[in-house]
């Protein structure tokens, strides 16, 4: 089985990618595992925000197939 971590943009988190460089040594002990990072739109000019999302929705599903097993996992931001 191959793991692959797909995320939306870099992190500028230390945290996270901290966490990330942990989780993926462990990882792979076990499995073959590789880490994808999808460069997003930056918002330009007047798009609306949700036109944004619609974009990038498209090319995570670019990425992925149909025979994929999909775990979304969302970093809640604090208002």
């Amino acid at each position: 089985m191959k793991i692959t971590l797909l995320q939306t943009g870099k992190t500028t988190d230390k945290h996270i990618s901290e966490l990330v460089d942990l989780y993926a040594n462990r990882i792979k002990k076990y499995s073959v595992f590789e880490i994808k990072t999808l460069l997003m739109l930056r918002i330009q000019g007047n798009m609306p925000v949700q036109e944004q999302k619609i974009k990038e929705a498209a090319k995570i599903l670019q990425t992925i197939t149909d025979d994929d097993y999909v775990v979304y996992l969302m970093r809640k931001v604090r208002s």
